[in-house]
């Protein structure tokens, strides 16, 4: 791509996110961080991988060719990539989650930013990827917690409600061992006892 004298360039070549451009349905530029966050060794080795159209060293990939078959949802990736890109340009800008695939077979999954820019008479997507595997696993840890913690709540509230059963059971076992001990029920009362006991166990 002829990228003049944009004044942007160096932003978009030095910032630290993955940043690629699409045209049409195409990625047909990145920076070197998403080359990197692709575990590509450089810049020029992902280019390389992708190139194609009229243009030698420039990319020329479609999103889906970055991601698993399908998405976590198991959506096809290649048909919901061309879905998120519309709503994008129908939108504005659009903020979604999605896997990845690095060069080493890896998934991984990404906050995406698509973002409708203009570039002369041209309208491009402007994408930001950043990477939000520790988040996910910091969620689930979370989601665990909370799910142990409701447990908790639950087995507390039983343990509660029994110990409420077993008072009033002792309580009456205690009175009717009275009651059959001062009748001289000894069969009875020893029965009313081990009421007691086990409850009290």
């Amino acid at each position: 791509m002829d990228h003049g004298s944009d004044p942007y360039r160096e932003l978009f070549e030095h910032s630290p996110d993955a940043i690629l451009v699409i045209e049409g349905d195409r990625f047909v530029d990145c920076n070197p961080a998403a080359a990197e966050m692709l575990r590509f060794p450089r810049k020029e080795a992902l280019l390389e991988r992708y190139s194609g159209g009229a243009e030698k060293g420039t990319l020329r990939a479609h999103p889906g060719e970055f991601s698993p078959p399908q998405q976590p949802d198991g959506r096809d990736s290649y048909e919901k990539a061309d879905e998120m890109m519309q709503l994008a340009f129908e939108q504005g800008s659009h903020r979604f989650e999605w896997e990845h695939v690095r060069a080493d077979g890896e998934c991984f999954p990404v906050e995406v930013m698509l973002t409708p820019v203009y570039r002369g008479e041209r309208q491009v997507l402007h994408v930001v990827w950043r990477e939000i595997g520790e988040r996910k696993r910091l969620e689930q840890k979370l989601r665990e917690a909370q799910r142990l913690e409701a447990v908790g709540r639950l087995a507390g509230g039983i343990a509660h409600d029994f110990n409420n059963l077993l008072v009033v059971i002792l309580s009456h076992a205690e009175l009717l061992k009275q009651e059959l001990g001062a009748a001289n029920a000894i069969g009875p009362a020893k029965r009313a006892a081990e009421i007691q006991a086990a409850g009290e166990r």
